[in-house]
C-alpha cells in the first residue's frame, strides 16, 4: 500500500483503473491532458458506475503542466494513452519514475515495443485488458457496460513480461489489478496481445464508421460478413507469425482462419448473430473517439494487421478497406453512417477482383504478363508474337526514358497558361501538354509536347499555371505515385487556379456489376465481373478511384476545395476538354487551389 504509482492517460480504461486503485487505498496520481476532466476530478472526485456498482472517490488528478511540480518519483507507472500518443507519453512519464522503477502499458494495439524502445524492454510490462467495456462520455465519470458483477469466468487483466517469463513484479501488478476484476500473470504476452488485437480489429472500426453498437452490429448480416472476414485475416496473420492466439470472441483462431469454408462461415455467422440479444448495445472505444471528434486508432489497430500481413505474405483486403474508409472519417471527409460498411465492401471487391485476376492470368499458359519499366504499367497479351513485340517496345521505352531524363533540364519555363497532364495524342492549344515517356522519337519532335515521368517532380517552378486538366491518367499510376502527382499539380498552379481531374469511376462499374447501370459499353461484356476486370486490368491500369477517395487525396495534396461536375460542365470553360466517348464511366471533379 506504500507504492507511489503514476498513471498517464485518463481515458475510459485509465480512469476506471485509477478509480478502483484509489478506492482500494493505493497512492496513485492520475495525469491527463483533458483540462475539463482533470478539473472535474479535482472538484468532484472520479465517479465509476455501471456493471460493478456506482461510487465516487476523491483522486489525485493533475494536468501535464502540473506534473512538473512532482517531487517524489513513482515506483512504477501505468501508460494508458491512445496508441498514437504512446511514444511521447512514455518519454514524459519516464522522468518521474525511479531509476529502478518500471512501466506497465494498459492499451489496445501493439505498443509494448514502443514503450520498450524508450525505457528498455527489461523495464516494461504489458497488460491486456480483455473484454472490458468502459466509456468516458463526460468529464469525471467513467461507466462500465456488460453483465453486472465481476469474475464471471473471464480473466480481464493479463500481465506479462516482454521476454515471456513469469516474474514477481508481473504477479504483483496482476494482484493489484485484481481488485477491479480477475487478473493473472501470463507467459504469453504477445499471443494474448494479438488475441485482443483480433477482437478489436473485427469490431472497433466498424462500430466507429457506422456508430452502431454491439447488438446492432450482431443483428446486421452485412456487418457480420465483414467482421467474420476481419477476424479471419487477423487470426491468419497472427498464426503466420507463430503466435499462440487464444480464443477470439469465444472461438479458436483456427476456426476463424477457416472462415472461407462455407460450413465454418455459417457456424461463425450464427455465433455472432446469437449475441444480438444477449449483450449490451455498447459502442466500441474507437466509436467513442469518433463521436467525440477525436483521432481513431485505426492505423495502429487494423493498419498493424495490414503491415504484419505484408511481412507474412497474408492478404488482408478487408483490413485495407477498413483503414481507407476510417482515414476519411478521421479527416472529416465523410460522416459516420451505415452506408460506409457498403463502401468497405466496394473497396474490398476491387482488391479481391484485381488479385484474383492476376492469379488467373498467371495460371493461363497462353497469357503473358510483364511489367513495363520500373513497374510503371502492366499489360496482358494473348499470344507470343504480340508479347515479343511489346516487350521489345517496353525495353526501348526504358532506354529512351533514361536518356531523355539525363538530357532534360531540371526546370522548364512554362510556355502556356494551362498544363495538360497525361495528354496522350490529344494535345491542346494554350496548354503545356505532358505525358509519360513515349517510345516514338517522332512524337517527341512534335511541338507543344513534353515527355515526363510522373513519378518524379514536375519540371516547372511553383505557382506558374492558371489551370490544369487531366483525363484518365491517375489510374495508370500506383496509388503513392498518384498522390505525389496530385501534390505536384497543386504546387505548379497559381492561387485560386482550378484543376479539372477525371478518372474512371469505381462506383459506376459497381452499379453495372449490381445490374443497376446499363449502356452500350457495359452491355458488351457478358457480365459485370468482366467489366470490373476491364477496369482493373486493361489499358495498363494500376489503380482505381471513387469520388470520396479522389476528393480526399485532392485535399491532402493541398487544394482548398473540391466540386463534383458533370460531363461538359465546369467553372473554367477553357479546362473543359472532356472526351465524350469516356463520359459513361467517368468521375468529373474540379479542385481549387
Amino acid at each position: 500500500m506504500n507504492d507511489n504509482i503514476g498513471l498517464i492517460g485518463c481515458g475510459a480504461v485509465g480512469s476506471y483503473v485509477g478509480a478502483y486503485l484509489t478506492q482500494s487505498g493505493e497512492n496513485i496520481t492520475l495525469i491527463d491532458m483533458w483540462p475539463e476532466h482533470v478539473q472535474t476530478m479535482k472538484d468532484k472526485g472520479l465517479r465509476a458506475s455501471g456493471s460493478q456498482g456506482d461510487f465516487t472517490v476523491p483522486v489525485n488528478a493533475i494536468g501535464l503542466t502540473e506534473a512538473q511540480s512532482l517531487r517524489e518519483k513513482f515506483d512504477y507507472a501505468f501508460i494508458c494513452v491512445k496508441s498514437y500518443d504512446t511514444e511521447w507519453a512514455t518519454h514524459f512519464i519516464k522522468r518521474f519514475v525511479k531509476d529502478d522503477g518500471y512501466f506497465i502499458g494498459i492499451q489496445n494495439c501493439w505498443n509494448d515495443p514502443i514503450i520498450g524502445s524508450v525505457v528498455g524492454s527489461e523495464n516494461a510490462l504489458g497488460c491486456i485488458a480483455s473484454n472490458i467495456e468502459v466509456a468516458l462520455w463526460e468529464p469525471g465519470h467513467v461507466n462500465r457496460g456488460g453483465i453486472p458483477g465481476r469474475d464471471r469466468g473471464h480473466t480481464v487483466f493479463r500481465v506479462g513480461e516482454h521476454d515471456g517469463s513469469i516474474t514477481e513484479r508481473a504477479e504483483y501488478i496482476a494482484q493489484k489489478l485484481d481488485v477491479i476484476d480477475l487478473g493473472y500473470a501470463t507467459d504469453n504476452l504477445w499471443g494474448e496481445r494479438w488475441t485482443k488485437l483480433c477482437m478489436n480489429g473485427m469490431g472497433n472500426a466498424i462500430s466507429a464508421m457506422t456508430q452502431m453498437g454491439s447488438q446492432d452490429m450482431a443483428a446486421d448480416p452485412t456487418i457480420r460478413h465483414i467482421r467474420i472476414h476481419l477476424a479471419k485475416e487477423g487470426t491468419k496473420v497472427g498464426l503466420a507469425q507463430g503466435l499462440n492466439i487464444l480464443n477470439v470472441n469465444s472461438k479458436s483462431a483456427d476456426i476463424w482462419a477457416d472462415a472461407d469454408n462455407p460450413e465454418t462461415y455459417e457456424e461463425l455467422d450464427e455465433h455472432i448473430a446469437s449475441s444480438a440479444t444477449s449483450r449490451v448495445n455498447w459502442l466500441a472505444s474507437m466509436a467513442q473517439d469518433v463521436y467525440k471528434k477525436r483521432k481513431s486508432e485505426v492505423e495502429q489497430m487494423n493498419g498493424l494487421i495490414v503491415e504484419k500481413g505484408i511481412e507474412t505474405n497474408i492478404q488482408t483486403p478487408y483490413h485495407n478497406a477498413i483503414v481507407e474508409v476510417m482515414k476519411d472519417v478521421d479527416a472529416g471527409i465523410v460522416e459516420p453512417s451505415k452506408e460506409l460498411a457498403d463502401r468497405v465492401l466496394k473497396i474490398y471487391y476491387y482488391a479481391h477482383n484485381f488479385l484474383y485476376s492476376l492469379r488467373a492470368f498467371k495460371s493461363e499458359k497462353n497469357l503473358y504478363l510483364y511489367p513495363i519499366f520500373l513497374k510503371k504499367s502492366m499489360y496482358v497479351f494473348d499470344d507470343k508474337d504480340n508479347f515479343r513485340v511489346n516487350l521489345r517496345r517496353s525495353l526501348q521505352m526504358a532506354l529512351i526514358a533514361k536518356i531523355k531524363r539525363f538530357l532534360s533540364p531540371k526546370i522548364i519555363k512554362a510556355k502556356n497558361k494551362y498544363i495538360h497532364i497525361g495528354c496522350g495524342y490529344h494535345k491542346f492549344n494554350n496548354f503545356d501538354n505532358l505525358d509519360f515517356y513515349n517510345s516514338s522519337f517522332s512524337f517527341w519532335k512534335k511541338k507543344n509536347y513534353i515527355s515526363h515521368d510522373f513519378r518524379y517532380k514536375l519540371p516547372f517552378e511553383d505557382n506558374v499555371y492558371e489551370g490544369a486538366f487531366s483525363e484518365h491518367t491517375l489510374e495508370h499510376l500506383y496509388f503513392k505515385d498518384a498522390k505525389f502527382l496530385l501534390s505536384e499539380i497543386c504546387r505548379v498552379l497559381k492561387k485560386t487556379a482550378i484543376f479539372r481531374c477525371t478518372v474512371p469511376g469505381l462506383d459506376l462499374f459497381i452499379e453495372n456489376y449490381n445490374e443497376k447501370k446499363k449502356d452500350d459499353y457495359f452491355s458488351s461484356f457478358e457480365n459485370g465481373c468482366d467489366a470490373m476486370r476491364d477496369l482493373t486490368n486493361n489499358y495498363g491500369h494500376l489503380n482505381v478511384w471513387d469520388k470520396e477517395t479522389l476528393k480526399r487525396e485532392l485535399l491532402n495534396a493541398g487544394f482548398s476545395s473540391t466540386k463534383v461536375c458533370q460531363f461538359g460542365e465546369g467553372e473554367n470553360k477553357d479546362l473543359v476538354k472532356d472526351l465524350k466517348d469516356r463520359a459513361f464511366q467517368t468521375i468529373y471533379l474540379e479542385a481549387k487551389k
